[in-house]
């Protein structure tokens, strides 16, 4: 919980010099919270390189080497906490350099060390800073999710008996009670969402054999997650979570919306003074995503279960393509010749998350696709052939068939009809396969060897990268670094860079009129979901009780 506000609005340099009074000159900050406020926020009324400008200006005009070195603490705690905004944006750290030479020119060598901005490196925010357009990571979670729906809904589809796709049913109820006890909801939407997706809610003897205690597990899970009363049972639930926890992304980014519809950016007609209110409940509800970074779960992820998932997850299939699946294994019962026939059902409309999320497909790159495909099979033939000679039989390759539905018959992957799978035959056939399932590799990154003047540790296992002369690699796109024997492991996904990350109100919150539909694969029960009049009202009292 945040320190109650000093003020209910200010001008942008009131917030600025009281954020300079937080500090005393040696570093003590008396009021950290509004400070963090402000700095996440700012954007959202004065651009980074126009706040940077502001405080270099403050420190050229001060008359006393107290308020400059306040002004230099406050520097280094905006880099410190925010360090992804400096490395996005370099014409704000040259800004902070030229600051560091003004001081230096002045003699204030002491305090100019404070804000050394290459010496912070971090490669993890997800924070938007008042923005939720053009941010690849928001958009690659949001393209994540529709995948791991459309990837459950086909491992259902996959299986030819109904007795065989109920229990595939089963299993993933298993997993999303898991993710339940891992407090990761956003996953849980997106498994619960491919359950009840109209492809496989429909399959009637399908779910004939289902117990009853697994529907009513299912069903469970349904309330907890169902919109009413402003998603009023999921919101008690997250706010009973301690530690890790994985807020809905859809249900974060709505609540965005709906204080923005409900509260004016500024309380005066002159548009000169802040709305700390609107500014804290924004802030309250980025920072729930902020907390996932600063509170890892309590499990390691496995290398083997990502690279088997690479493939089957970077697919893309229509809505209507999983939907004639869904006839072929069990078609509509037939009409009688009386009956009235029915019209076909229409066709969902996308929502605005699927139309964001649908514009993220960067080319395929062959080399990539090979790189993924490579990765995956190593992991196939480390957990699948059990004998260890190199090769799939026909025993182990049924078992491997349960992990990815579009795998084919065993004769089409052995090639030389030897009655075994080489690994040069399964990645041959994979890349084949990979040009007709429309894959859709993207975030990857592009490494090159460098040479490292200053200490700097390895994003994958976090150990320091020794050397003298091209050490490790470095990501040119997005800056991460990495040992040589690392680059290939790594797990984390390239940021690529945007051409700045302050922006001015973003456009899409411009309008007041707003519908926030979740994902098409969202149950049918949460979709459709838009900005009410009861969300605006929630929104201007402040009673998103799981944010605020």
């Amino acid at each position: 919980m945040m320190d109650p506000l000093p003020m209910d609005s200010g001008t942008v340099d009131e917030l600025v010099d009281f954020c300079i009074q937080s500090f005393d000159s040696e570093g003590t900050i008396k009021d950290a919270s509004f400070v963090k406020m402000f700095l996440m926020m700012h954007p959202w009324y004065i651009s980074s390189t126009d706040l940077s400008k502001k405080l270099l200006l403050k420190s050229q005009e001060s008359s006393t080497d107290e308020i400059r070195a306040q002004i230099c603490h406050l520097v280094k705690f905006w880099i410190s906490e925010y360090p992804v905004e400096f490395d996005l944006n370099p014409a704000l750290a040259d800004q902070i350099k030229d600051l560091r030479e003004n001081l230096n020119t002045g003699g204030n060598e002491t305090q100019s060390q404070l804000i050394d901005v290459e010496s912070f490196q971090d490669y993890h925010s997800f924070v938007m800073h008042g923005c939720t357009v053009d941010n690849p990571i928001l958009e690659r979670f949001i393209t994540l999710f529709n995948s791991v729906s459309q990837w459950i809904q086909l491992m259902v589809l996959s299986k030819p008996t109904a007795p065989q796709r109920a229990a595939v049913i089963a299993h993933f109820i298993r997993v999303a009670q898991k993710l339940l006890q891992l407090q990761n909801f956003n996953t849980l939407m997106a498994v619960v969402g491919g359950l009840n997706n109209s492809s496989i809610s429909r399959l009637k003897e399908t779910q004939a054999h289902i117990s009853n205690e697994t529907n009513k597990i299912f069903n469970s899970l349904l309330d907890l997650l169902t919109s009413c009363g402003n998603y009023s049972q999921y919101r008690r639930r997250f706010a009973e979570c301690t530690g890790f926890r994985f807020p809905i992304l859809a249900v974060n980014l709505k609540d965005l919306i709906a204080v923005h519809v409900a509260l004016a950016d500024w309380t005066d007609p002159q548009k000169t003074r802040v709305n700390l209110t609107k500014t804290q409940q924004l802030y309250a509800i980025l920072q729930e995503l902020a907390l996932v970074q600063s509170n890892p779960p309590n499990i390691e992820a496995n290398t083997d279960l990502l690279n088997l998932l690479t493939v089957s997850l970077d697919q893309y299939h229509t809505e209507e393509e999983i939907y004639q699946l869904s006839l072929q294994r069990e078609p509509r019962a037939a009409k009688p010749a009386n009956s009235t026939p029915s019209s076909s059902p229409a066709p969902k409309q996308l929502s605005m998350i699927d139309e964001w999320a649908a514009s993220v497909k960067p080319k395929a790159d062959p080399a990539i696709i090979s790189k993924h495909i490579e990765k995956m099979v190593d992991s196939v033939f480390k957990n699948f052939d059990t004998n260890g000679d190199g090769f799939i039989s026909r025993e182990e390759f049924e078992c491997i068939r349960n992990n990815f539905p579009y795998l084919s018959k065993f004769g089409e992957l052995d090639k030389n009809q030897d009655g075994k799978i080489s690994r040069e035959e399964m990645i041959d056939y994979f890349m084949k396969a990979s040009s007709l399932l429309n894959c859709k590799m993207g975030f990857i990154h592009t490494f090159i060897e460098t040479t490292y003047v200053k200490p700097t540790f390895c994003e994958h296992c976090t150990g320091f990268i020794w050397g003298f002369y091209k050490q490790g690699y470095k990501c040119k796109v997005c800056g991460v670094n990495c040992h040589k024997a690392c680059h290939g492991r790594l797990t984390v996904e390239c940021r690529k860079r945007t051409k700045s990350i302050s922006h001015e109100t973003p456009p899409s919150l411009q309008s007041r009129s707003y519908s926030f539909p979740l994902p098409s694969n969202a149950p049918s029960n949460l979709q459709n979901t838009v900005i009410t009049e009861e969300d605006v009202e929630a929104a201007e009292q402040g009673v998103f009780d799981c944010h605020l």
